[in-house]
């Protein structure tokens, strides 16, 4: 297909069904695609992403109960160091 890229051929489906059809599909036959593509985008910024990182395993408690309530957005990661 001329133009065809796994990211924009993901982006236009919507639906639940649809998505969850693509996703069979895409794990078996568009994997190595997707993962070039994505870390590709990541790289030269035109995928962002968003982490919610919160520091000390004290804080994970209120951390979860804070995601469980919508206070959080994209990944929610607690930081432990040691």
């Amino acid at each position: 297909m001329p133009g065809f890229t796994v990211l924009n051929n993901f982006a236009r489906v919507q639906e639940p069904d649809g998505a969850r059809l693509i996703h069979n599909e895409f794990t078996t036959e568009h994997y190595t695609d997707f993962l070039r593509e994505i870390g590709a985008g990541i790289a030269d910024g035109r995928i962002r992403y968003r982490e919610d990182i919160v520091d000390g395993l004290e804080r994970a408690p209120g951390a979860f109960i804070g995601m469980l309530e919508g206070r959080n957005f994209g990944k929610l990661i607690v930081r432990v160091l040691g």
